[in-house]
């Protein structure tokens, strides 16, 4: 049947493969609208000089990957087994290996989480080769039935690849805002290398082109218009409308659509029935075992389903419903027997011989056919095995529905704690913590074992904590039911490092140290040591801070733990950037990224390390450098706390920078990422001192934070924020100035904070701080210094070098251009939203501009900084 229509949409999809800066494009319209036809068409026309791939989602429970394998299947058969393998990393065995035995037995792997990273990785890395080895158009159809490690793979690559020579595309059809799909979706649309396409309903004139082409002929102009009326441009339904010939009685859509099916002769009517209840595409030798046909016969009898437009053709030996719209219309039609029946059919045919479908397909098929035919025990053993089929492969969502599944099966006095406990491990990898922590409750009510409830306490400890709880109680009880030996050293050691991020500083040093005296393994005794590292850095003792991070990397390295190695790192440039050695600092962490990378720790710890160690960058001035690694770090999809981490960082350069709005876009997003509850304080206290710097008016945040009790234990994360309170503060003087007297100094990077803080408070000369920031080499830091101390020239010329919003000469402390242009507004009597209006900029920037003039002038009121704007002259009639 010939195409029609679609120039628009055809050409916007042409315009998105050839632009190198998109890397997907996001197809979504409603059922029937033509969204396969027009990939196929896409595909078709780009033939000759691209590869295209397709693959498709099914509405089936406990089928992860289904897209994603197909497309890695056809990759690998075009491109080769053996090639691919040289140019993935480890050779295909750390991922990809769980998908095409192609690549030999997957490697173990201890940490369930990094597993799944390096099979992202792997399928990163395969589309990377396929796209060097020819330019690729990768099509993944029906969306809205993705399963959540599908679409959690599909954000993965869309943020991680580059668009030159590569097309993502996905179709679904129009979900509504609670579906899980739309929060993807809205994810995706926010990058600029994503782009969104509706196809539209086809006009008239098509409409009637695709009837000519259906039918043979044009058809008569009141029929056509009758259809194009009734159709409202969508073309399957103009299809069917056509099918079903001349308009009388208006016809339901149902039994328009199974206009077609009801046509055909009574074996291909049997056997399209059949194909309705497969759960999916089934290949010739599965419809032959339930339709007890030859295959001979059965392919006469598809045949005729294909001529009549009822079944897709395909090049493959895999039957499908040329719209699944009519699969649904005739599932519908059959009556409950019918569908038990057929259920009862598909199961045995699949117990007999798995190979009748692809590979990673029988377990879930079986399961579904069990529970379709009314046979709870064969599906309760179903939903059992496709539970661990779904975690060999990394795919913890799936996982948990399996055995949510299995436990909604059980009998009542079955008994539930093995499924229980696994469906609370398979919600940490899944990313559902709220539910897990619901589900170890559960298991905890039924178990006496000690063991099994201390181990199981831990999982919901660690639960809790994602949730942004403590979960202290669970760990201590936990370590209360172990006796002597490695299980009771490692929660000694997990409890102390849960202490020192909780700020129970001395219970954790007593734990930690006692966690080393245990029957540990490498790994524990590697964290109790890094545990000690961060109490030392602390207590100010830097030295001791690199030692024990050192010797937990080799404990790591011995224990081949690269998550604990990659940790030890992170502590050890923490260390370095303390003690002012950021060069230094900033090697030891690309080291560690580079680690990660290889061990398929990139999203994780490589993530970590990037986020914290790009401060080291911003502090030497690297400011182009350090957006790029903050950048690909953000790309990785990282876990909350790291994107916190690596937001606020590049907040604080976009405020450097003179970018108020998008140093305040970041600090809401890194909040919404790390929590207001989370416990973590020097993780919160980091992004307290953004918050505070661009709040319209920091009083009230400073309220809070500058009488927290356990303020003084983090001088690391203090000082910075005692720097931004002293500037924008009047009101909580007096408090910073008790704490800075109070505050201890570990290492010269705060002790130049400390020079700063006390001349903001007017109790040190700026010379004394700009000399303290020369002395490290932190060039914006510097600038500020010199500004303040009168040094305009040295101070522009480094803003200039640094990118930085410049300092203006002629003003006092040195405001920027846009402050002296809202400081002569405010002097002329506007207001913050008469501010924004006249510059352009919202009245909320507007206030954050002000409060910070008021700040720097070192004066309370508009009225008062109205003074010194008419004292400067900002008020003539040449500004």
């Amino acid at each position: 049947m010939a195409f029609v229509g679609r120039t628009a949409e055809l050409a916007a999809l042409a315009g998105a493969f050839a632009d190198p800066a998109v890397t997907a494009v996001l197809v979504g319209a409603d059922a029937g609208m033509g969204k396969s036809r027009l990939m196929a068409e896409f595909a078709a026309r780009r033939a000759a000089d691209a590869r295209s791939v397709v693959g498709g989602c099914l509405e089936l429970d406990g089928l992860p990957y289904a897209p994603h394998v197909a497309v890695a299947r056809r990759l690998v058969a075009e491109l080769g087994a053996e090639r691919v393998a040289r140019l993935v990393p480890g050779g295909g065995r750390r991922g990809l290996a769980h998908w095409l035995p192609a690549f030999g037995r997957p490697e173990p792997v201890t940490d369930p989480a990094l597993g799944r990273t390096a099979l992202f990785q792997d399928v990163l890395a395969l589309v990377e080769a396929a796209v060097a080895d020819r330019p690729l158009i990768v099509v993944l159809e029906d969306l809205h039935w993705a399963d959540p490690s599908s679409r959690d793979l599909l954000t993965f690559l869309v943020r991680n690849l580059s668009g030159a020579n590569l097309l993502l595309v996905g179709t679904y059809r129009t979900v509504p805002d609670d579906h899980p799909l739309r929060a993807v979706l809205t994810g995706l649309a926010r990058s600029p290398a994503v782009r969104t396409l509706e196809p539209a309903p086809l006009d008239a004139a098509d409409v009637r082109d695709l009837l000519a082409s259906r039918l043979g002929a044009a058809p008569p102009d009141r029929l056509a218009a009758e259809i194009v009326r009734r159709s409202e441009g969508n073309p399957l339904f103009a299809e069917a409308l056509a099918d079903a010939g001349p308009a009388g009685t208006p016809t339901p859509l149902r039994d328009l659509l199974l206009t077609g099916f009801r046509a055909l002769p009574d074996g291909p009517r049997e056997v399209v029935r059949a194909l309705s209840a497969a759960e999916g595409p089934a290949g010739t030798a599965l419809l032959a075992a339930v339709t007890d046909r030859t295959e001979a016969e059965l392919e006469a009898d598809l045949r005729v389903a294909i001529e009549q437009r009822v079944l897709a053709r395909s090049a493959l030996d895999c039957h499908a419903f040329a719209h699944d719209l009519v699969r649904q219309a005739v599932y519908e039609d059959l009556l409950p027997s019918e569908r038990k029946r057929l259920h009862q059919r598909f199961g045995c045919a699949l117990r007999a011989d798995p190979s009748l479908t692809e590979d990673g397909r029988a377990l879930p098929l079986l399961a579904a056919h069990w529970l379709g035919a009314g046979e709870r025990d064969e599906a309760l053993a179903a939903y059992w095995r496709a539970a661990q089929a779904a975690a060999e492969v990394h795919a913890y969502p799936e996982q948990l529905r399996m055995l949510e599944r299995f436990l909604s099966l059980l009998p009542p006095d079955a008994d539930r704690t093995l499924a229980l406990s696994l469906a609370a491990v398979a919600c940490l990898y899944a990313g559902e913590a709220a539910r897990g922590v619901e589900l170890a409750s559960e298991a905890l009510l039924r178990i006496e074992s000690p063991r099994r409830r201390a181990l199981l306490l831990e999982l919901r400890s660690t639960l809790a904590h994602r949730l942004g709880e403590d979960g202290l109680t669970d760990l201590r009880e936990g370590v209360a039911l172990l006796p002597d030996g490695p299980e009771r050293a490692r929660l000694t050691s997990t409890l102390a490092n849960r202490l020192f991020l909780m700020s129970q500083f001395d219970e954790a040093r007593t734990l930690a140290h006692r966690a080393l005296e245990m029957d540990g393994d490498e790994r524990v005794r590697a964290w109790a040591h890094l545990t000690l590292a961060a109490l030392a850095g602390l207590d100010g003792d830097l030295a001791e801070t690199t030692a024990r991070a050192a010797e937990a990397e080799r404990l790591a390295r011995a224990a081949d733990d690269a998550t604990s190695r990659c940790i030890a790192i992170t502590c050890e440039a923490d260390a370095l950037h303390a003690l002012g050695e950021d060069e230094r600092a900033w090697e030891r962490a690309r080291q560690g990224i580079e680690i990660a990378r290889a061990h398929g720790l990139a999203r994780d710890q490589g993530a970590g390390l990037t986020a914290v160690s790009a401060e080291t960058l911003v502090a030497l001035g690297r400011w182009t450098e350090a957006r790029a690694v903050l950048a690909d770090c953000l790309a990785q999809d990282p876990p909350p706390l790291f994107r916190a981490l690596a937001l606020t960082t590049r907040g604080m350069i976009d405020l450097a920078e003179g970018d108020l709005d998008a140093a305040t876009s970041a600090a809401e997003e890194a909040r919404r990422n790390l929590g207001a509850t989370y416990r973590g304080r020097m993780f919160q206290l980091r992004l307290l001192d953004l918050e505070c710097a661009v709040a319209p008016d920091p009083d009230e945040l400073l309220a809070d934070v500058l009488h927290a009790p356990d303020l003084l234990a983090h001088s690391r994360q203090v000082w910075p924020l005692l720097e931004t309170a002293a500037r924008r503060t009047r009101t909580h003087r007096p408090r910073v100035r008790a704490l800075a007297a109070e505050l201890r100094v570990v290492g010269p990077v705060q002790e130049a904070h400390r020079a700063t803080v006390r001349a903001e408070l007017g109790d040190a000369s700026w010379t004394a701080a700009a000399e303290a920031w020369r002395a490290l080499d932190h060039p914006y830091r510097l600038a500020y210094a010199l500004a303040r101390a009168g040094a305009i020239g040295e101070a522009t010329a480094l803003t200039t070098s640094l990118g930085a919003a410049p300092f203006t000469t002629g003003t006092p402390l040195s405001l920027t251009p846009r402050e002296t242009e809202v400081l002569r507004l405010v002097a002329l009597g506007y207001s913050n939203r008469q501010i924004g209006e006249h510059l352009f900029i919202s009245g909320r920037t507007a206030g954050v501009h002000v409060s910070n003039i008021l700040a720097k002038l070192q004066v309370s009121s508009r009225t008062q900084a109205a003074a010194v704007a008419h004292r400067l002259g900002l008020l003539t009639s040449d500004r």
